[in-house]
């Protein structure tokens, strides 16, 4: 869908390409310009196969991924309280790179689903309340 809107420039909207999950390698290979004193980004192999690959996102995946990046940003926040500030923002950065790369996703279009999607996303919790613990912490 184009979307255009006078004085304001044109956006694309994208839907979500297929997915396969990336071997260790690639999803935690860091960038040419990322520093040696930054850590290895690991990610849960089991809950990432799990979620496996998928078409689009659907409200259903958009909670996994959820639960799943609520848990590992967890482990981020713990591991860069350990580096100095000046690499802290470096290895959070990475790490969200890393997490969305894996599912053939950014960081924008996860937000984006979540945004349009509000109701759908609510209809899914209301009929799966047991998920509501880990999606809100």
């Amino acid at each position: 869908m184009l979307t255009v809107t006078p004085g304001c420039r044109q956006t694309v909207e994208k839907q979500v390409e297929p997915s396969t999950p990336r071997t260790e390698e690639e999803a935690e290979s860091p960038p040419a310009e990322t520093p040696e004193d930054i850590p290895e980004i690991h990610l849960d192999r089991e809950a990432v196969g799990k979620i496996g690959s998928f078409e689009q996102l659907s409200p259903r995946l958009f909670i996994e991924l959820t639960i799943l990046y609520r848990r590992e940003t967890e482990r981020w926040l713990t591991t860069a309280q350990t580096l100095d500030p000046g690499l802290r923002e470096q290895y959070l950065e990475r790490a969200n790179r890393v997490f969305f790369s894996t599912f053939g996703i950014t960081e924008e279009e996860y937000l984006r689903f979540g945004e349009r999607n509000q109701e759908e996303l609510n209809r899914y919790l209301e009929e799966h309340p047991e998920l509501m613990k880990d999606v809100m912490g």
